[in-house]
């Protein structure tokens, strides 16, 4: 028997049913904000040779262990290596290199003396300090070991992962695929963006809020398609979709308890196993979420705004862990700038949002009608009101959308 659940319980649930999707290998420059799915290591010790890290001169520090302020000691200058030279000679006992930064030191010095703490001559240099081996020298492998890890599975590929994977001799990532998503808006009344609404006409936006929410979370839009309120063409569309084994499906409207809210239907008629139907949240007490095979299938009602919250506490978090994050959604305290009054108590409420971080800490408010939200304000059942300065719960949100008031 279905029950009406929780919005924790739901979650909980929905993530239980959801895994890491597949993977691929992809070279460097096209992994950029995507997830890695192998801990990746160096291939080669970073920097892969021991190299100046000052211009000057490279030496054996011995030669220079009896050298004092008193007691300057002469060097011959028998060559000199600048960067990017593979073959450096090596230093003889008793002499000196002319050495840039970046260069490999040469084989038998250990040391670099900087061109400001020497005296350069006809004869070569003289140095009144004593050896002190490593000093300006970088040494092979000082920066990242041999297969050191760089970045982990599940962590997302930033510039940086880039540049120092690079650096170490990484010339592709194994990565996951971007899962692959399909929306069906529904909805008799709805009409193209371009086109002039008739009474009773309303323009159709939530393909396009959905959209771009996937994509901005890393999925992949495979589908977007529509249907009016007639249960064989909706089923029709959506046993097409299905042929085509998206990971996750969402449909929007056809949720009430009106005459055309067919969608439960369909689902059942299409062998979805549901595992809930009716959520303790509003915006959502009309949601369905279920799957078949590999499948997940979300049906959210029709207005933009309940559709924009509810893709972030329902499917944001199972779209990212099919894309394999394994960073977990976040819960913020803020306090309210402002009062909200006429709240109807008995269940929870979502609220679209806008937070922002001043000396006092976190604060939000609620976002105005046609106002891109930042988080969800999670509204406790058992209120009528709330008073500004009281703390709520928020859930930072991603991308844009219509704000619910």
């Amino acid at each position: 028997m279905i029950t009406t659940l929780s919005l924790k319980e739901a979650q909980r649930r929905i993530l239980s049913m959801t895994s890491p999707g597949e993977q691929e290998t992809l070279p460097l420059p096209a992994v950029l904000g995507r997830i890695c799915a192998h801990s990746t290591g160096a291939v080669i010790p970073v920097p892969s040779f021991n190299h100046s890290t000052r211009d000057g001169f490279a030496v054996r520090s011995r030669d220079l262990r009896k050298a004092a302020p008193d007691r300057p000691l002469l060097l011959p200058v028998v060559g000199m290596i600048a960067a990017g030279r593979l073959d450096p000679p090596p230093c003889p006992k008793g002499s000196a290199i002319r050495i840039m930064t970046g260069a490999a030191i040469p084989p038998g010095a250990d040391q670099v003396i900087p061109f400001e703490e020497v005296i350069e001559c006809n004869q070569g240099i003289t140095s009144r300090n004593p050896g002190r081996p490593g000093r300006f020298i970088r040494k092979r492998g000082s920066d990242l070991n041999l297969n050191r890890i760089i970045i982990k599975d599940g962590e997302s590929i930033q510039p940086d992962h880039l540049a120092l994977l690079a650096t170490a001799g990484v010339e592709e990532l194994t990565i996951y695929q971007k899962p692959s998503v399909a929306i069906l808006t529904t909805g008799s009344e709805l009409i193209r963006p371009g086109q002039e609404p008739r009474p009773g006409e309303v323009i159709s936006s939530n393909g396009y809020l959905l959209g771009g929410l996937i994509k901005s979370d890393g999925g992949k839009l495979t589908t977007l398609s529509s249907a009016g309120d007639n249960e064989a063409l909706i089923l029709a569309k959506l046993d097409t979709i299905l042929a085509g084994q998206p990971r996750i499906i969402i449909s929007t409207g056809g949720m009430g308890p009106g005459d055309y809210d067919l969608m439960g239907t369909v689902l059942d008629q299409l062998g979805v196993t549901k595992v809930y139907q009716d959520l303790a949240v509003r915006p959502g007490r009309a949601t369905i979420f279920g799957h078949r095979k590999s499948t997940l299938f979300f049906a959210l009602p029709g207005p933009p705004p309940a559709v924009r919250l509810l893709y972030n506490e329902l499917i944001r978090p199972a779209l990212r862990k099919i894309g394999g994050s394994r960073q977990t959604a976040p819960a913020w305290h803020a306090r309210l700038n402002t009062s909200i009054n006429n709240l109807r108590p008995g269940i929870m409420k979502l609220m679209g949002g806008v937070h922002s971080q001043n000396n006092d800490g976190l604060t939000v408010r609620p976002a105005e009608k046609i106002e891109p939200i930042t988080c969800v304000m999670v509204i406790p059942a058992n209120r009528r009101s709330l008073k500004a300065g009281e703390r709520i719960t928020i859930h930072p949100a991603m991308g844009a959308g219509l704000a619910e008031r």
